[in-house]
C-alpha cells in the first residue's frame, strides 16, 4: 500500500486543522452543552447525536477512543435473528434497524456476512423448525435492505442439504447431518475506521473529543451540574469543563467514578461479565461463518473469517471490576476444548493464538447479560440535576440508546438529518491494510509519513495510531514490524520513539495474555 507524504510535513502546503483536534486546556476555556465521560460506542454515539440536536458537546475518554470493550467484540452487527427463539419483537426490529443504519451510513467499513448453522436434529435446530424461523426473519425484516447501496444488501434466508453444507465448511461434523440454515448478517470490516468516521463527523459539527483525559469530580452549583473535572494526561493538570448536563457513559468504570463522589450507581452494571473472543493464526476453511455448539444443548460459538484468519467466540464468565483483564488458562482451555468439540478441524487447542479480544459487560445478578440497557437520572436519587448514566450492552443498538436519552434529556431538540450534517474532511491514511498474507505489509518512507499525519489529524500517539486508527494491531507480528518506521515519521527524537514503541509492545503484549485464573 502506497500513500502520499503528508502535506502537514510538505513546507509548500499548510497544515490543516486536525479532524479530531486535542487542546484540553483551550476547551476548558469554553462552555458546553453537554459533558460526556467515557469515549467507548456509547459515549462516541452520544457525540454525535448531541451534535445533529445542535447541542455541543465534549467527550472526555480515559484512555483512547473506543479502546476498551467496544474493540473487543467479535466485529459483526448481529441483526435480531436471535431475539425471535423468545419472541423479542422490540429488540427483533431495534437490532434489524440499526444493523440496515450502520449498512448505510458505512458502506466501506461494514458488508454482509453469510452464516451458517449445520442442523443435526437437535432441540429446535432441525430444519423444519429453521425454515420456519428464517421465512419469519425475513418477512417481519422486509425493509431492511432499504436504502442500502447493492454491495450491502441483505439476501433472504434459505435452507441447504447436508452435501451444501459440507462444501460450504469442510470439516464439518457429517455424522447425523441433516442439512444447514443460512442467512445474512452484517461484519465490521474496519471497525476501527467506524469509530473515528463516527468521532470525526461530531468534531466537524462542533463537537470536542478529548483522549488520554480521564474525569474526575463533577462540579455543581444549586444543586445542578456546572462542569466536569477532567486530568490532561499529557501534563496539563486539572481542567474544568463547563457544561449544564453530564451524561456517565463510562461503562464498567462508571459505578466506580460515581461511588467516588458518593454517587448512587445501583442497577447501572449490576454485575460483570467478561467475554472474549480469540484470533487464530489459521486461514479460514469455510466460506460462511459458522454457528456450532459442541454438543447437543450447549452453547453456541460463532467463527468467521477476519483479516483472512479464523476469529473465534464468544466465551464468558463471570468478573468483578474493570481491571479483569483476561479469561485466564482454565477457562480458556475450557473454551479451546469446546472449539475443537464443535469444529474439530480447526484443531483450536494447538492453533497459535494472535490475539484475545476481551471486555466486560453488564449483567444481572444472577450471571445472565443484561437485556437491556440501563439508564438512571441521579436527580431522581438525591444527586444534582443534569446528572445522567447509562450502561449498554449491544454495539448495534449504542446509536439508537444515545438518541433515546438526548431525547429525554432535550425533548425540544430535533435532531438534524444526517445528509444535513457536516461532512469530516478525508482522513490522510485510509488505515486499513491487508493482514492476510505471509509477511507482514511493507510500510515505506512515504506511507509511514501518511500515517504519521494520520495520526496528527486524530490527535493519536503511537499505540492509538496502530490499535485503534489502523487495523494494523489485529496481527501483533504485524504491527511491531509496521510501527519502527512509523515511530520515526512520528518523532525526530529517539528517545522519544523508543518510549513509543515500548508502550506500544506492553499493549500487544497484553493482547496476547489471557490473564490469571479466578476473579480479581
Amino acid at each position: 500500500m502506497q500513500a502520499t507524504p503528508s502535506s502537514a510535513r510538505d513546507p509548500g502546503v499548510p497544515a490543516r486543522s486536525p479532524a479530531i483536534a486535542r487542546n484540553p486546556a483551550e476547551a476548558a476555556t469554553e462552555a458546553f452543552d453537554l459533558a460526556i465521560v467515557g469515549g467507548g460506542i456509547y459515549g462516541v454515539m452520544l457525540t454525535i447525536e448531541a451534535v445533529r440536536r445542535g447541542l455541543r458537546p465534549v467527550l472526555l475518554e480515559r484512555d483512547d477512543f473506543g479502546g476498551a470493550t467496544t474493540f473487543n467484540h467479535l466485529r459483526t452487527l448481529h441483526g435480531g435473528l436471535r431475539y425471535l427463539q423468545s419472541l423479542d419483537l422490540p429488540r427483533f426490529f431495534e437490532s434489524v434497524a440499526e444493523r440496515g443504519w450502520f449498512l448505510r451510513r458505512f458502506p466501506d467499513a461494514t458488508g454482509p456476512l453469510a452464516c451458517l448453522m449445520p442442523l443435526y436434529g437437535d432441540g429446535l435446530r432441525r430444519p423444519s423448525v429453521l425454515r420456519l424461523a428464517l421465512a419469519l426473519n425475513d418477512g417481519l425484516s422486509l425493509r431492511r435492505n432499504a436504502g442500502a447501496p447493492p454491495g450491502n444488501r441483505l439476501p433472504g434466508g434459505r435452507i441447504v442439504p447436508p452435501a451444501a453444507v459440507m462444501d460450504l465448511a469442510p470439516g464439518i461434523r457429517e455424522d447425523g447431518l441433516r442439512g444447514g440454515a443460512v442467512w445474512h448478517d452484517a461484519v465490521m470490516q474496519a471497525p476501527q475506521r467506524l469509530v473515528m468516521e463516527l468521532l470525526r463527523q461530531a468534531c466537524a459539527n462542533g463537537a470536542v473529543a478529548l483522549n488520554h483525559c480521564p474525569a474526575g469530580a463533577v462540579e455543581t452549583a444549586n444543586g445542578r451540574i456546572a462542569g466536569v473535572r477532567a486530568q490532561d494526561a499529557a501534563g496539563g493538570g486539572e481542567l474544568l469543563f463547563r457544561a449544564p448536563v453530564a451524561i456517565n457513559a463510562a461503562g464498567p468504570w462508571g459505578p466506580d467514578w460515581l461511588s467516588a463522589q458518593g454517587l448512587d450507581g445501583a442497577g447501572l452494571f449490576p454485575a460483570g461479565l467478561l467475554l472474549w473472543n480469540v484470533a487464530f493464526d489459521r486461514p479460514a476453511s469455510f466460506s460462511h461463518a459458522l454457528a456450532l455448539t459442541p454438543g447437543r444443548g450447549g452453547q453456541t460459538y460463532f467463527l468467521h473469517a477476519w483479516q483472512g484468519r479464523v476469529l473465534a467466540g464468544t466465551g464468558e464468565m463471570a468478573a468483578d471490576g474493570p481491571g479483569r483483564r483476561g479469561p485466564g488458562p482454565s477457562a480458556m482451555q475450557a473454551f479451546l476444548a469446546d472449539l475443537d468439540a464443535a469444529f474439530p478441524a480447526l484443531g483450536a487447542r494447538s492453533a497459535p493464538i494472535l490475539r484475545v479480544y476481551s471486555g466486560l459487560l453488564p449483567a444481572t445478578p444472577s450471571g445472565e447479560l443484561s437485556r437491556r440497557p440501563a439508564l438512571v437520572d441521579h436527580a431522581e436519587r438525591g444527586g444534582p440535576a443534569g446528572l445522567y448514566s447509562v450502561s449498554g450492552v449491544k454495539f448495534t443498538t449504542a446509536r439508537r440508546v444515545a438518541d433515546g436519552l438526548l431525547g429525554r434529556i432535550f425533548p425540544k431538540r430535533v435532531p438534524t438529518p444526517w445528509p444535513a450534517l457536516a461532512p469530516a474532511p478525508p482522513p490522510p491514511h485510509p488505515g486499513r491494510f491487508d493482514l492476510g498474507g505471509e509477511a507482514p505489509p511493507a510500510v515505506d518512507a512515504a506511507e509511514a509519513e501518511a500515517l504519521a499525519a494520520l495520526a496528527r489529524d486524530e490527535s493519536a500517539e503511537l499505540s492509538d495510531l496502530v490499535l485503534r486508527r489502523t487495523n494494523l494491531g489485529e496481527h501483533p507480528a504485524y504491527a511491531r514490524a509496521a510501527a519502527r518506521p512509523i515511530a520515526a515519521a512520528m518523532t525526530p527524537d529517539p528517545a522519544a520513539g523508543a518510549e513509543a514503541l515500548r508502550r506500544l509492545d506492553a499493549e500487544l503484549d497484553a493482547a496476547t495474555d489471557v490473564g490469571e485464573d479466578g476473579t480479581r
